[in-house]
């Protein structure tokens, strides 16, 4: 009897509890930084994030190291991270909808007297700032990519450290833009899309410098070539995709009011 089969040179991974104990470690976390943010919580509690996602990252190198995955497989595992950026960009594209279905333009809505005694975030100021190094980060990260098809690894190294640095110092220069603003996120309607978008901005800037540091070990470890660096340029374009949302972001909540 003949068997059709199904795999069509997939790579088919066994059972394993790791995807499991991701949720539990994320719900957790979640709880955590509520926890934190009310005063009661402390850093200890990403604890668990960061050892379950630290067990899945040396699953994956494992399964990579051993000659597991083929061509095939990787091409697939990049159509699942466009489509992963592409649900990332209608999550932003939903908040900045909602800011401007309630008529951010119009003036008669005084954005400013719905926050009194607070300032609205100065255009030319430390936001001014995120965005130059934001955009100089994009730089170097194209810099780095081009040294990578070049074959030059000290040039990937160097711009990948460089980016992750000006990823860093954007992250410390909103949490200072924060710690000193006079409005909270719930200082009406502009003060909650306000923290919320740049909340969740501020968190795939973290995620990419992360992403960017695994990217560096890899081509360290010379497991980033330039014929195969599937890891690599998924940060790379998702680093991109951060400093294109932050555009957006900076006109929305910056430049219009």
């Amino acid at each position: 009897m003949h068997h059709t089969n199904f795999n069509r040179g997939h790579f088919i991974v066994n059972p394993s509890h790791a995807p499991f104990l991701f949720a539990v470690a994320l719900f957790c976390a979640g709880e955590g930084l509520i926890m934190m943010l009310k005063g009661v919580g402390t850093l200890y509690m990403m604890l668990p994030l960061l050892i379950t996602g630290v067990f899945m990252c040396s699953e994956m190198i494992f399964l990579d190291n051993g000659g597991m995955v083929g061509d095939y497989t990787r091409s697939r595992y990049m159509v699942s991270f466009y489509w992963l950026v592409a649900a990332e960009a209608f999550a932003f594209f939903s908040l900045l909808f909602s800011w401007f279905s309630k008529g951010t333009w119009a003036p008669a809505l005084g954005i400013s007297g719905q926050v009194a005694g607070a300032d609205l975030p100065s255009a030319m100021g430390l936001g001014l700032l995120n965005s130059a190094l934001l955009l100089s980060s994009s730089v170097t990260v194209t810099y780095s990519h081009m040294s990578l098809s070049t074959g030059s690894e000290y040039g990937t190294s160097i711009g990948l450290i460089y980016t992750i640095i000006l990823g860093c110092m954007f992250l410390g220069v909103q949490w200072v833009e924060f710690s000193e603003s006079s409005m909270s996120i719930s200082d009406g309607f502009y003060g909650s899309m306000l923290f919320a978008s740049l909340g969740f901005h501020g968190m795939h800037v973290l995620v990419g410098v992360l992403f960017l540091m695994v990217a560096l070990w890899r081509v360290k470890s010379g497991n980033s070539t330039p014929s195969t660096h599937p890891t690599y340029l998924c940060s790379v374009i998702y680093w991109h995709f951060v400093d294109v949302v932050w555009v957006f972001v900076y006109f929305s909540y910056y430049l219009a009011l």
